[in-house]
């Protein structure tokens, strides 16, 4: 697997844990540290795929909505421009 796919991979597995999470805890409940800490590893891992491939769509659309989670809108907006960029065919991104 390239290193970048197996990065995308790894912050997918760290965004199911939040996703878990998020599916027992009450809506409006503040973010534990530990939430707040995987979010930003998840980020962290697609940056660095993103340094490798910086045309891989979907990392950046997954860097949007992990940093739309971290309350970072302006980064996620501009994450989401990307993967339209890289992508203009993906629904998801638009």
């Amino acid at each position: 697997m390239p290193d970048a796919e197996r990065l995308c991979f790894e912050a997918s597995r760290v965004l199911t844990q939040f996703e878990r999470w998020q599916k027992v805890e009450r809506a409006g409940a503040p973010q534990p540290p530990w939430v707040q800490e995987l979010l930003r590893r998840a980020a962290g891992l697609l940056r660095e795929a993103l340094a490798i491939d910086p045309e891989h769509a979907r990392a950046h659309l997954v860097l949007g909505w992990t940093l739309d989670k971290l309350g970072d809108l302006d980064g996620a907006i501009s994450a989401n421009r990307a993967a339209v960029a890289a992508d203009p065919q993906d629904a998801q991104a638009h």
